[in-house]
This record gives C-alpha cells, sequence and structure tokens, in this order.
C-alpha cells in the first residue's frame, strides 16, 4: 500500500466511529498506549511477568502508531511531509 492509500484508509477509519475523539483525548490515549507498550517490552524481556511475544510488541506498536497518525490529521500535518523530514533530519 502506498502512503496515499494508506492516508485514505485511515482517514476513512476514523470517519468510521461513532464519536471522533479530540487532540487532547487522542494524546492522553497515546500516553496510555505508549505505557502499555513499556509494559509490553519489560514482560517480553522477561524482567516483568507474565511472558510476552514479538507479536505482542508489534500489536502495541500499531496502537502508539495509531494515535500517531491520528493526531497528525487533528493538527493538520501532512505524513508524507513528516515522514520526509524524519527521513532528511529536517525535524531535528
Amino acid at each position: 500500500m502506498d502512503i496515499k492509500q494508506f492516508k485514505k484508509d485511515f482517514c476513512d477509519k476514523l470517519n468510521s466511529y461513532s464519536r471522533a475523539w479530540n487532540k487532547e483525548e487522542r494524546m492522553l490515549h497515546l500516553v496510555e498506549e505508549v505505557g502499555e507498550l513499556a509494559e509490553i517490552t519489560l514482560q517480553y524481556n522477561g524482567s516483568k511477568k507474565p511472558k510476552k511475544n514479538i507479536i505482542d510488541i508489534k500489536n502495541a506498536l500499531a496502537d502508539v502508531l495509531d494515535d500517531i497518525f491520528a493526531l497528525s490529521l487533528l493538527y493538520g500535518i501532512d505524513i508524507d511531509d513528516l515522514l520526509e523530514e524524519l527521513i532528511n533530519g529536517k525535524n531535528q
């Protein structure tokens, strides 16, 4: 899937929800998801129980990305530009 199709599909997904989250709700959810990713990573590495696997990490990363992409839309930040700046180091 190319980025143009991704953006369309992602917008369709967000628009399918019965109630859209605002910026604050999305940001708070992102913090929650990052916490869950940290917890799963500790479990994956054996520092905490129960043991998790790489699929659990993949799913947690997807949850984080979901909120990041949603926030970029809410703030009017184009994903293409964001990724290009990330690769070229322009956002540092």
